[in-house]
């Protein structure tokens, strides 16, 4: 990914790359950029997992981490002359921030309230379903693989989450697991609002994204209301603690960096799939690490079906970027042959044009 100061711009690719290698280019920062970004959000809800276990005032660190995460990136928009929107994008900016601060922060207070990453995961499969119908709203390519990937990802999901167990602890746990559901909900989305802003620099989303999470977080932390932890714990913090701190800016500014860079770089629905799946295999793996639970057969089936759905979706993507590559050389065939006959055209009528001048 290049950034550049022509015209103030953001760019995908350097310039002079032909259209069908842009596409194929665009297409693979965006699977790469939504595969990081599952990995940290894990990383991300297993931070606030132990921020929590310390009795920290998670809230208010988590605002001040977002502050200087946003104060970063208008730093580096700054120096780098790329401080410029054009008409019409701030909107669909502060939407994208908005609802992407929002997914992340029902996905964290998901955790605090006690359901486990993977069950949260589980429901956060949700935004598959939302991003796929915005991307036929949107008229993208929502073909038959794309639709087989969804289905699969969406049965996979319901078999690792084990039903019966999430159902036995619905009592315990129904309010994480309500947030979860919102956090896919917002997370669906954030990502077609990034579809509407796919030449806007992935700094301004980042930006966006940690000014209404510092608003979000650090109101959390003053209403007396919501536990948040309390300062008297960090007295002789040891070491992994303070390392936690000072990892968890650069986690969240990278989580929030991928995910704006996903949702520009391809469909809603692919990038989705492949955040959402990963993340998913990742909790149930965290989740039968720390607790040490026998897998299930149903939560075995579940997981591999996830990981063919994640197949499904990655074909699905290369075969439409082939599909719009030739559709491009196709046009571009075509506009030869119009302007080469318009030169036999015009060859023809110099002649006559000739003769008139003669007369």
């Amino acid at each position: 990914v290049l950034p550049t100061n022509r015209g103030r711009t953001w760019c995908a690719v350097p310039f002079g790359v032909p259209a069908a290698m842009a596409e194929r280019l665009r297409q693979a920062e965006g699977i790469v950029a939504a595969l990081l970004c599952s990995m940290v959000y894990t990383a991300l809800l297993s931070s606030n997992k132990q921020l929590q276990f310390l009795d920290w005032p998670y809230f208010f660190i988590m605002g001040t981490s977002a502050f200087l995460v946003a104060m970063l990136n208008v730093s580096h928009l700054w120096w780098q002359s790329l401080f410029h929107l054009k008409p019409g994008q701030l909107k669909w900016v502060i939407l994208r921030g908005f609802l992407g601060s929002t997914g992340n922060a029902l996905g964290i207070f998901a955790v605090l309230a006690g359901a486990p990453v993977g069950s949260i995961a589980a429901f956060r499969s949700v935004n598959s379903i939302v991003a796929s119908m915005g991307t036929v709203a949107l008229g993208e390519h929502f073909g038959w693989l794309h639709l087989l990937s969804v289905s699969l990802f969406v049965l996979g999901a319901t078999l690792t989450a084990d039903p019966e167990e999430i159902v036995a602890t619905m009592g315990t746990t129904l309010l994480g697991h309500g947030l979860a559901l919102g956090s896919g909900i917002c997370g669906g989305c954030s990502h077609l609002t990034g579809r509407k802003i796919t030449d806007v620099h992935p700094s301004f989303l980042t930006i966006s994204n940690m000014c209404h999470g510092w608003i979000l977080y650090w109101t959390m932390h003053f209403i007396p209301q919501v536990p948040s932890g309390s300062f008297q714990s960090m007295e002789g913090a040891h070491l992994h603690g303070l390392l936690l701190l000072l990892c968890l800016p650069m986690i969240m500014h990278f989580d929030t960096t991928f995910g704006g860079i996903a949702s520009q770089r391809c469909s809603a629905a692919v990038a989705t799939t492949v955040i959402t799946s990963v993340n998913m295999l990742l909790g149930y793996g965290i989740d039968y690490f720390i607790s040490q639970h026998r897998m299930k057969f149903l939560t075995l089936l579940g997981s591999t079906l996830i990981f063919l759905a994640v197949l499904t979706m990655l074909f699905a993507a290369s075969t439409s970027t082939s599909r719009r590559s030739s559709e491009y050389k196709a046009s571009a065939a075509s506009a030869t042959k119009v302007e080469h006959v318009r030169s036999q055209e015009l060859s023809n009528l110099l002649p006559l044009e000739d003769n008139v001048n003669s007369i």
